[in-house]
């Protein structure tokens, strides 16, 4: 497969992307869960030590997608861990990707929902967002990248 030259990010661009989505999904929407399951105060441990975990993990990748340039993640899974194994990472790989991203879509629905557009349905937000999502992506990832980094500075400064 043979990677189209828009559709690669840079580091950099990876990095706000996922650290926008761990700010953005777990440390605002976590802690609450994690507080009343555990019925103590302290679960915000378990939030920052599973952050830094996350972290790690994407470090690990950032470095692997430098050491592979011409590679992608899933071509590089199979070259370093086997066919098999590396076919195996990917589809665990797509389906947690779909499965969160089909979560987070029902929270953000519920959130509008709740806050701003209250006789609306669910699935009318849903597919609205979806629609909105599918048309960013029809020009590849890169210019929601460039977005991402024009406005990470803010995000950071205002958070």
């Amino acid at each position: 497969m043979k990677i189209n030259p828009r559709d690669k990010l840079t580091s950099t661009q990876t990095f706000m992307i996922v650290s926008k989505s761990m700010i953005g999904s777990g440390i605002l929407i976590l802690p609450q869960g994690v507080a009343k399951d555990v019925g103590t105060p302290d679960g915000w441990i378990s939030v920052i030590i599973s952050g830094v975990i996350a972290l790690l993990i994407g470090y690990v990748i950032i470095k692997l997608s430098q050491r592979f340039p011409k590679l992608t993640f899933f071509q590089f899974s199979q070259l370093i861990a086997g066919k098999y194994v590396g076919i195996l990472h990917g589809i665990i790989f797509v389906l947690y990707v779909t499965l969160s991203s089909g979560y987070l879509l029902r929270v953000m629905g519920e959130v509008i929902r709740m806050y701003l557009l209250d006789s609306t349905p669910i699935e009318v937000i849903m597919i609205a967002f979806l629609s909105v999502a599918a048309y960013l992506t029809l020009a590849g990832i890169n210019p929601i990248a460039r977005l991402n980094e024009l406005f990470f500075p803010v995000f950071i400064i205002s958070w």
